[in-house]
C-alpha cells in the first residue's frame, strides 16, 4: 500500500532529514486504536521506505529489519509534523540500500531503525 500523499504528506526538510505530517483522519487511526489513534509500527516502516525512495529515485521494498525499536508511540493527533532522519544510507553491490536513523517527534526520538531495502526488479525473496 503506498502511503505516500494518503498516509502522509512530506512538509520539508531535505535528503537527511524530512518532515511529515501524518493524516489523523486516515481510516487506519479509527482502527488502531479508537479514541486513542497510535501509528502502527508496519506504517511506519513502511513510511521510512517510500521517503528512501524518494530520496533514492528508485522503488524499494523492504529486505530485511536489522533493528527497529519503537521507543514511544506517534500519536498523529498530539504530534502532527514528525521528522524522519537519516543518519546513514549504504548502498551495496547488490542493489541493497541499508538505512539508519531515528524519527523525532516533539523534540523526543520515537522510533530507532536499521533496515535494509532492495530495489524492486533486484527483489528476492530468499537471500
Amino acid at each position: 500500500m503506498k502511503l505516500l500523499n494518503n498516509f502522509f504528506t512530506i512538509v520539508g526538510g531535505n535528503e537527511s532529514c524530512v518532515h511529515i505530517r501524518l493524516h489523523a483522519t486516515h481510516p487506519v487511526f479509527r482502527a488502531h486504536f479508537p479514541g486513542n489513534p497510535i501509528t502502527p509500527g508496519a506504517c511506519i516502516v513502511q513510511a521510512i521506505g517510500e521517503l528512501l525512495s524518494v530520496r533514492e529515485g528508485q522503488k524499494l521494498v523492504l529486505h530485511r529489519a536489522n533493528s527497529v525499536k519503537f521507543v514511544s508511540p506517534l500519536k498523529p493527533q498530539e504530534q502532527p509534523v514528525v521528522s524522519v532522519v537519516f543518519q546513514t544510507v549504504d548502498h551495496d553491490d547488490g542493489g541493497r540500500v541499508t538505512a539508519k536513523g531515528y524519527i523525532e517527534a516533539n523534540g523526543d526520538i520515537s522510533t530507532k531503525f536499521a533496515l535494509v531495502f532492495a530495489e524492486v526488479m533486484n527483489f528476492r525473496t530468499r537471500q
